[in-house]
């Protein structure tokens, strides 16, 4: 899986996901594909930037020892 389909498939399992999610969990997830944890951490970082934009009502942010989409403070 080449990394734009890891960042996708990422933001799919971070927008289903009830609770934040930890990149070991992300590492286990995608074990078949046997990632390096950089690139799990930089599709989270690209997630990041991409949602840090006014363009967006929700960001990708890290909590509880994992990340999640949150709403972002001023749409509260």
């Amino acid at each position: 899986m080449e990394m734009n389909g890891i960042t996708t498939a990422i933001e799919s399992i971070l927008f289903a996901a009830d609770k934040p999610v930890s990149i070991n969990r992300l590492l286990e997830v995608f074990s078949d594909l046997n990632p390096k944890k950089e690139d799990i951490k930089e599709s989270l970082n690209h997630l990041k930037s991409r949602y840090e934009t006014d363009e967006y009502g929700f960001e990708l942010r890290q909590a509880q020892g994992g990340f999640q989409f949150i709403t972002k403070p001023k749409n509260a």
